[in-house]
């Protein structure tokens, strides 16, 4: 499932502006064949060939995270393409890598996954790094009841959030999932939630869980405006460490 996002690097030059923003992250399974990969945000387009310069400019889209069932003993290598979809080409194990002319001068490459007879045996990242500006911050989120609540911070320039990526520092209690909702604040205080950027995970979820979100509107800021992360768990336990993502404009 693929979504279209802003595309604010429209008509530009600049082999520097494709690739991945953020995501695509896929472990080795413990066992089997099929492989979970998480969220990501990546920009394609046909820029230069050949030395020649394309005034096409790039698309950029927001990949849904999903499962993929890989064919034993393969070497299968991904690639999105120009329409924003993961497409996947196997070949025979030690065989030479498709080319960009292969996959689409437009595409871009994320993943290569090696298998045997039954299992994942190997993920080797081909992301290339999109070009741009980019800021973190890092902010703990307590599910206990005394410490939970809105944690905030300004960031200080003209920017949008591109991923929110969550990691389990405590495992949290039994009974119930913890969500943390992340909004924009502007001069009037009326937060305005972000659109698909809300971290979730399940009950007695253990150290190491991890959730990326990528939003996909009301994600921009101001220099003045204030990005918040509210937690939220009707059982008390649990911390989760968050990073944010931001791209400056």
């Amino acid at each position: 499932m693929t979504s279209g996002h802003r595309n604010p690097y429209s008509g530009l030059m600049g082999e520097d502006k494709r690739g991945v923003l953020y995501g695509f992250e896929m472990p080795v399974p413990a066992s089997g064949l099929t492989g979970t990969y998480s969220e990501g945000l990546i920009r394609v387009g046909q820029l230069k060939v050949s030395g020649v310069i394309h005034p096409t400019g790039v698309a950029e889209f927001r990949v849904a995270g999903s499962t993929k069932l890989f064919t034993a003993s393969k070497d299968t290598y991904a690639h999105v393409d120009n329409a924003g979809v993961i497409q996947y080409t196997e070949k025979t194990l030690g065989a030479t890598k498709p080319t960009q002319v292969d996959i689409g001068a437009d595409s871009e490459f994320i993943w290569k996954v090696v298998t045997d007879g039954s299992d994942v045996t190997a993920v080797t990242s081909l992301r290339q790094q999109a070009g741009g500006l980019f800021e973190t911050k890092v902010i703990e989120a307590s599910f206990v009841t005394a410490d939970e609540g809105t944690q905030e911070f300004c960031p200080g320039f003209r920017g949008r959030i591109i991923a929110l990526d969550g990691t389990v520092s405590v495992a949290l209690a039994a009974t119930d999932a913890g969500a943390i909702t992340p909004s924009i604040i502007p001069l009037d205080d009326v937060g305005v939630a972000v659109t698909n950027g809300a971290l979730s995970f399940a009950l007695s979820a253990a150290v190491g869980v991890r959730d990326i979100e990528i939003p996909s509107a009301a994600d921009t800021f101001n220099e003045f405006e204030r990005i918040s992360l509210v937690a939220a768990k009707t059982t008390t336990g649990g911390l989760v460490v968050v990073t944010v993502v931001m791209e400056r404009f």
